[in-house]
């Protein structure tokens, strides 16, 4: 019998996450997940001005190049180092980084979108069809509207599946009640737990 090994998992977080925080650590206990350090601040000073004008950072922005270079350095990185199969799980700003990487060539595969913030950290309104992908999104998220989600997830095609659940954009809950594990077994093979199959 031949056994494929399981995935080597690859966790993105959040512009204003850690790679160690709540989901990154129940990720890397679980898993053994990779946590990528983003190096996001140049994208985070760039949010917090919009912030203080009362605004909501939106693309485009300038500068474009510079905000996304060390992000998009530090994922090629890790992608790099990660021998296949591998899958991706990214939350908010980091499904944008991912995004850019496979517009661009630099990414294919499985992944999980948490809270994806790609279609306001990017220019792209679809996902790559060399992406199987599940969106995981809060039905009241306050930044990043449901709807706006339900529009990507239906562009794009077959190959990208909405998960809908309760909650806004932190949605603590989804490590607790099996959603993650689940669509990790879904697109990678990753094994559930008992606690999972809930």
């Amino acid at each position: 019998m031949n056994v494929s090994p399981p995935p080597n998992v690859i966790y993105l977080p959040g512009l204003r996450t850690a790679p160690d925080g709540a989901l990154g650590s129940w990720l890397t206990a679980r898993y053994g997940a990779h946590g990528v350090e983003l190096g996001a601040e140049a994208m985070r000073e760039a949010s917090d001005r919009f912030r203080a004008r009362g605004e909501s950072i939106r693309w485009p922005f300038d500068d474009e190049e510079r905000l996304y270079r060390e992000p998009l350095q530090r994922v090629r990185q890790a992608l790099a180092e990660a021998p296949a199969p591998r899958i991706v799980v990214s939350r908010s700003f980091g499904c944008a980084v991912l995004t850019k990487l496979a517009w661009g060539g630099e990414f294919s595969g499985p992944n999980v979108m948490i809270a994806s913030a790609a279609r306001k950290f990017t220019a792209h309104d679809l996902i790559p069809s060399s992406c199987p992908t599940i969106l995981i999104h809060g039905r009241s998220d306050p930044g990043i509207p449901l709807a706006s989600i339900r529009e990507l997830a239906t562009a794009s095609g077959d190959h990208v599946q909405l998960w809908e659940v309760e909650g806004g954009h932190a949605l603590e809950h989804i490590t607790e009640d099996g959603t993650v594990a689940r669509a990790l077994e879904r697109l990678g093979g990753v094994a559930l737990t008992p606690e999972d199959r809930r």
